[in-house]
């Protein structure tokens, strides 16, 4: 896998990329790096990862890993599949940053797009989650879960990530 372009923002910036408009905020707390890569086959996909565990990660502990996945055609989504994964993402929004769960990876890459959270209680996720999708559409998602407390799913993306940034 090929780094092409990373690009660093704060949390602010990306809520204004995914939820509308808002000035970045370098202030802020949980930045996030976009890394579009470049696959063996050609191919191209795109992550965006908080760089770094909020901080309290292990006293909350937020030790469950959900990922949510949408499969669809092609390499990168078409538009109408883009504006669906885009409401969903409307959706998730309050799941993101909170001291229950936290969005700490998202990718896009050869027919898949997957949602990585962490959480301090499944169940309790679930159940949030299902209240946001009421009243929607059907999404077609898959979830799934483990108990993940050292994030090391996490990890295996975003340190082979970092290493490919500081040593291309």
């Amino acid at each position: 896998m090929k780094l092409l372009t990373p690009i660093f923002f704060s949390m602010s910036f990306l809520s204004a990329l995914l939820f509308g408009a808002c000035k970045p905020d370098p202030a802020a707390k949980d930045k996030w790096t976009v890394a579009k890569v470049a696959t063996s086959d050609g191919s191209t996909g795109i992550f965006r990862y908080v760089q770094a565990k909020p901080e309290g990660w292990k006293s909350l502990p937020l030790s469950e890993e959900v990922s949510i996945s949408w499969k669809y055609e092609g390499v990168l989504p078409d538009d109408p599949t883009n504006k669906r994964m885009n409401e969903l993402e409307d959706a998730l929004e309050s799941l993101s940053a909170s001291k229950d769960s936290y969005l700490a990876l998202v990718m896009t890459i050869g027919g898949l797009r997957e949602w990585c959270f962490y959480t301090r209680d499944y169940d309790a996720f679930m159940k949030t989650l299902n209240v946001k999708l009421t009243g929607k559409a059907d999404f077609p998602i898959s979830i799934d879960h483990s108990h993940d407390p050292e994030w090391k799913y996490w990890h295996s993306f975003v340190d082979k990530l970092e290493k490919k940034i500081t040593n291309p």
